[in-house]
């Protein structure tokens, strides 16, 4: 049935799958964050961004909480380091790593949302999403997960020039940097989640508890911040149905969906070049905004745009055909 192979494809713990397509799911996923941006300009009356943020994280986080437990089902398969994690006893090391993720989580959208406040939209979305496929190629490098390819690094590097042509700073940007340092900390923080995602994938870790464990832990971070919003408390607020659709659509839609995509896809393809191919977001993003709240896209955006898509393109296919960038041997599960 088709609703048993969906439970499968989330909580299974099979080996990779064709890398195209899962090159394809993490394309997907991206394509949901990118409408995050507009989520955002819906709301902006309502709620200053770090709000939306955390918002974003608190929705998604309980819905692929709640997603997990639906999941959830007895086995009686042998217990085995790999399966011990699907089955409920989580390794110490394991803990820690599910830890570390959520913990990056919450760099990346505060530092995120600090970048873009300090800097403006195009240069801390610059900075901080630009960044994270070269800090994730660091970590992966650091830990010994991956080695990335020379084709990696040529199709990264031409997706970022073609992101800063289309993300273009006007004259009057300013360098600030307390906001250069945040928008930073939110690309070494997505590369860290990339990377240890990808270990917990590696060591048998459920596709939903990958991320839904993360989340749920970055959720609890933001409750503060979401506490001490009036807005947030405010019961009128939530009287207004375009904003509950809003944050419905924000926390399940360009989050949980989003994010779900992401994990699922990154079962099998490297990670760096998964933290690659997630560049498909600010891409939909610009593009969205242009169809659909009207914006202009000079030349030099429309070449921008074409770049990137070409470089994805080339790193999507590249990860079915390219041998290089693969880990060099399998992590060994959790323990």
């Amino acid at each position: 049935m088709r609703l048993r192979g969906e439970r499968d494809l989330l909580s299974g713990t099979r080996g990779p799958g064709r890398p195209t397509r899962s090159a394809l799911a993490v394309l997907a996923g991206a394509t949901l964050w990118g409408t995050a941006g507009a989520s955002q300009a819906l709301l902006a009356d309502t709620f200053p961004p770090a709000t939306v943020g955390a918002l974003r994280t608190a929705v998604g986080g309980l819905a692929l909480g709640a997603l997990a437990v639906v999941l959830r089902r007895p086995t009686t398969a042998p217990a085995t380091a790999a399966t011990s994690a699907t089955a409920g006893t989580v390794p110490a090391a394991g803990r820690a790593a599910l830890l570390l993720a959520g913990v990056a989580l919450v760099g990346y959208q505060l530092g995120f949302f600090v970048g873009v406040a300090a800097l403006g939209i195009a240069v801390g979305t610059l900075l901080a999403v630009g960044s994270a496929p070269f800090f994730a190629g660091v970590v992966a490098v650091a830990t010994g997960t991956e080695r990335p390819s020379r084709r990696w690094t040529v199709a990264t590097g031409a997706a970022v020039v073609g992101l800063a042509l289309l993300i273009r700073p006007d004259g009057g940007t300013t360098v600030d940097g307390p906001g250069v340092a945040a928008a930073l900390l939110a690309g070494l923080s997505f590369g860290t989640f990339t990377v240890v995602s990808k270990r917990l994938l590696a060591g048998g870790r459920r596709h939903v508890d990958t991320v839904a464990v993360p989340f749920l832990l970055a959720a609890v971070a933001v409750l503060p911040l979401l506490a001490a919003t009036p807005a947030v408390r405010d019961v009128t607020t939530w009287s207004d149905p375009t904003t509950v659709a809003v944050v419905a659509w924000l926390g399940l839609g360009a989050t949980a969906a989003g994010y779900l995509l992401f994990i699922v896809g990154l079962r099998g393809v490297p990670a760096v070049v998964g933290a690659t191919l997630v560049l498909m977001e600010p891409l939909t993003a610009t593009l969205l905004g242009v169809g659909a709240f009207g914006e202009r896209l000079p030349t030099t955006g429309a070449v921008g745009a074409l770049l990137v898509a070409a470089a994805l393109l080339a790193t999507a296919v590249g990860a079915g055909t390219s041998p290089a960038g693969t880990t060099p041997t399998d992590p060994q599960p959790a323990r």
